[in-house]
């Protein structure tokens, strides 16, 4: 049976009606994702296809589904972002953490003569507002994790031959992300591991945590190649100065494994210097950076485009 050929798309003609749509929607994205940042501390732009022309889209059908799309981000509860119980999280992840805490109270036991307790084995005892804040802080924390780890693992990676590494293991991040368990009360057994918890979450769920990582990553990198290299390395910080921090992040993931994982702060001791080869090493090193910035440099513009999180 001979198969039906499919109907070919119209081609697509922009009109000025198409273009001011296309503007005002781009627009209020940007202002909600501006909103968002300024109140919250929360970056949702990698959630929102945002677009740089109305050309890059093929089709009349592309381009109205992007349409719809867009006039429902104001609805949609993963991009309403509210403060609960002093954790600032999305509308979807409060929901979802007040379905888990329903379930996690079945597992524990009411306190008799205290209202709205419940205690484990242990006898730990929790109060649902506390179930809350602790469940809502880790999920937010996991989140945060799962996509810092999606993102890291998306980015390209480079041998010291400049060759784009296929990496076929499972954690691809060599570490640097580490996503927690679901919160579980029944396996607190003292009041003290929950304060260390609560402690804990404070940090990791704040939403600018991985942004102060990266700040401190990128100021971890100047301190190490000033103390190695000195003015020898003055035209590789210039060029590290021309990126935002999120950039140059993206630039040390790249290029860990051929220049940046290198570990420039080392130690003078006699050994290295009687080798004799530990100066050479050093050199090599600030010149694989040099050529991995050549390599990079080509590509900017698209590596750029990799910044979200």
């Amino acid at each position: 049976m001979a198969r039906r050929k499919k109907k070919k798309q119209p081609k697509f003609t922009i009109s000025e009606k198409d273009l001011n749509e296309f503007k005002r929607l781009q627009n209020n994205a940007k202002a909600m994702i501006r909103s968002r940042k300024k109140k919250y501390g929360v970056d949702i732009s990698g959630e929102i296809d945002l677009r740089k022309s109305i050309t890059s889209f093929k089709t009349r059908a592309s381009y109205n589904a992007w349409k719809e799309g867009m006039k429902k981000l104001k609805y949609r509860a993963d991009l309403q972002i509210t403060e609960t119980q002093g954790v600032i999280a999305s509308k979807k992840q409060v929901h979802q953490s007040k379905l888990e805490v329903n379930r996690m109270k079945k597992k524990l036991t009411p306190v008799v003569g205290k209202k709205d307790t419940f205690k484990n084995k242990y006898g730990v005892e929790f109060k649902p507002k506390d179930l809350l804040k602790l469940n809502l802080q880790t999920n937010v924390a996991r989140d945060m994790e799962i996509k810092r780890q999606q993102y890291l693992e998306s980015l390209p990676r480079f041998d010291k031959k400049g060759n784009r590494i296929r990496d076929t293991r499972k954690d691809k991040t060599e570490g640097q992300v580490i996503v927690r368990d679901k919160f579980d009360p029944t396996k607190l057994d003292t009041n003290v591991k929950v304060k260390i918890r609560q402690e804990n979450l404070k940090q990791v769920s704040d939403p600018e945590r991985y942004s102060r990582r990266d700040s401190q990553l990128r100021m971890n990198q100047y301190k190490a190649m000033r103390q190695a290299f000195g003015e020898d390395a003055k035209d590789v910080l210039d060029y590290f100065d021309k990126m935002s921090e999120q950039e140059f992040a993206n630039f040390y993931f790249m290029y860990a494994r051929s220049s940046m994982g290198f570990n420039f702060f080392y130690e003078s001791s006699d050994s290295s210097r009687k080798e004799g080869s530990f100066d050479d090493r050093l050199a090599g090193a600030l010149e694989n950076v040099r050529t991995d910035i050549q390599r990079y440099d080509k590509n900017r513009d698209k590596y750029k485009l990799l910044s979200r999180y």
